[in-house]
């Protein structure tokens, strides 16, 4: 087990240090310090939510294992960049989940005004202490469902 947890870290780091660094936004050190302070996180991980600060922010979570996959997809691998010709876009976060692409399009835009969509409840509440912890400004968060269709009820 801990050996495996010790391979985790170093494939986590190595991956990091290796990985294409498409954009710019997020300098190479810091998705390092990134990288290795979720390493650190999935080292001493456990079951149930939790509270944890990687430089600059504060995250809450319901799910360690669902907050470590969601992390490195947003902040590592930075699948949700864009280029945006405005200093200050309007992003609509939908199903922003507990909002950690709202965080990162803070840290890639400051002066953006975001949207933030999320439908269940509970997670919303934890979205929105997300937003109130590391005091994001100009984000609007609302708890309700988005479909494709006409329909008022789920």
């Amino acid at each position: 087990m801990i050996k495996s947890r010790i391979f985790t870290l170093i494939e986590g780091v190595a991956r990091t240090a290796d990985a294409s660094y498409h954009n710019g936004h997020i300098s190479h050190s810091r998705q390092r310090a990134f990288a290795r302070a979720l390493t650190r996180f999935q080292m001493g991980e456990k079951n149930g939510g939790g509270r944890v600060r990687i430089d600059p922010f504060v995250f809450n979570y319901p799910d360690p294992k669902a907050f470590s996959y969601n992390f490195g997809e947003v902040f590592l691998q930075e699948e949700y960049f864009f280029i945006s010709d405005q200093d200050s876009p309007v992003i609509v976060d939908c199903g922003a989940n507990i909002g950690l692409a709202t965080l990162y399009f803070k840290k890639v835009y400051p002066e953006s005004q975001i949207i933030a969509i999320e439908a269940n409840p509970a997670t919303f509440e934890t979205l929105v202490k997300n937003v109130s912890d590391n005091g994001l400004a100009e984000v609007e968060t609302i708890n309700i469902a988005v479909t494709g269709g006409d329909e008022t009820e789920v």
